[in-house]
């Protein structure tokens, strides 16, 4: 303890007592206490867990004389001014619906791998919700990551590409045996760059640390660094034909977009996003959520450029022909010739192909018929 008067506190350790009035229904969502008497190394006292960061207010302050002791005692109330906290920091928490998944995050942070290793599996045992499911294996593959366990890591991966997608897809490491040497480099390099942003944003970090970052310029920008580095690396894993990957990094910067609220350089970088995931999709067969990709694409206030927004059209027209919806990609090849009609365009292999998709479509649909 410090004191601006000299003389007030001396050098020895001081004894200081607090009274903290806290009521049930003073805990907040982002501040949460708890009883832990039961539990407690001093079974004869009442304790209570608060969580990281709780503020409280200092209501009143007495320095106690007594048995030639200085006690400096306190007595303090909550502070919940959830308000006050960034929107930005109670979106990050928000977003963690699950506070046991939370904790598995927490848990591999701060180090305590078998701790996170046994909370994961004994949640993926009692699981039945497929995402709830693939959040453990997530969890997993985290702390796998943070111990350096290549192996392991490799094998949750499989087991969330084949939980997400529900089909048997090749080997990571068969999958990046076949990338080039040049690709590869290029790919590790922004996953590393990535990992030095993501790293800032721990929200194991002290408080005192986290709310000044957040609330800087510094959080925006690492964000937005992240977005920016990973759309390259995204189109060479499809380059590659590594889609189930690509899909879940697309997926991920998204949900980043939106909790963040950022602004990416590229103006374009949200519709291509989505016009991206409807091609992996595509090509993994799974033409339902392909189509929704691509109808979002489309959705966003900014129009893709013209060969992109062409790709798309044609995109959603081959997912609806390979769902034999052949009366959608109808109207979706037709509306692409319109546009070539209406821009002039002579390229005499797209008018070809266009012209093709009609053919094949319109007899599809007269054999309907």
């Amino acid at each position: 303890m410090f004191s601006s008067i000299d003389g007030l506190l001396g050098t020895d350790s001081s004894v200081i007592l607090f009274k903290i009035t806290a009521r049930k229904q003073d805990a907040s969502p982002y501040f949460p206490f708890a009883d832990i008497s039961k539990v407690s190394q001093f079974p004869k006292e009442k304790e209570v867990l608060f969580a990281p960061g709780q503020l409280f207010n200092i209501d009143n302050f007495d320095i106690i004389f007594e048995n030639n002791r200085t006690i400096f005692a306190f007595e303090m109330t909550l502070k919940n001014e959830s308000e006050k906290i960034p929107a930005t920091l109670r979106s990050i928490w928000s977003s963690q619906k699950n506070p046991l998944l939370l904790l598995g995050k927490l848990l591999t942070e701060n180090q305590l791998y078998n701790e996170a290793n046994e909370l994961y599996n004994r949640l993926l045992f009692e699981y039945h919700d497929l995402n709830e499911k693939y959040a453990c294996y997530h969890g997993l593959y985290g702390v796998a990551l943070a111990q350096s366990d290549e192996n392991r890591a490799m094998i949750l991966d499989q087991k969330m590409t084949q939980l997400k997608f529900g089909i048997e897809l090749p080997s990571i490491d068969f999958v990046y045996e076949s990338i080039g040497r040049e690709d590869t480099a290029k790919i590790s390099a922004v996953t590393e760059k990535v990992k030095r942003a993501c790293s800032q944003m721990s929200i194991s970090r002290p408080f005192n640390q986290l709310i000044p970052y957040i609330m800087g310029t510094e959080f925006l920008n690492d964000v937005n660094q992240i977005l920016d580095s990973v759309y390259p690396m995204v189109q060479l894993l499809i380059k590659n034909g590594v889609y189930d990957q690509a899909i879940i990094i697309l997926e991920k910067n998204l949900s980043y977009l939106q909790l963040f609220n950022s602004t990416p350089s590229d103006p374009y970088f949200m519709p291509r996003c989505y016009m991206q995931l409807g091609h992996c999709y595509r090509e993994l067969k799974l033409n339902d959520k392909a189509v929704k990709n691509y109808e979002l694409a489309l959705e966003q206030d900014v129009r893709l450029p013209f060969d992109e927004y062409i790709e798309t059209l044609i995109g959603i027209g081959m997912a609806w022909e390979a769902v034999k919806n052949f009366e959608q990609a109808l109207h979706r090849y037709i509306e692409v010739a319109e546009i070539y009609q209406r821009d002039s365009i002579s390229d005499p292999g797209k008018i070809q192909f266009i012209e093709a998709c009609i053919k094949r479509v319109t007899d599809n649909c007269i054999k309907v018929d």
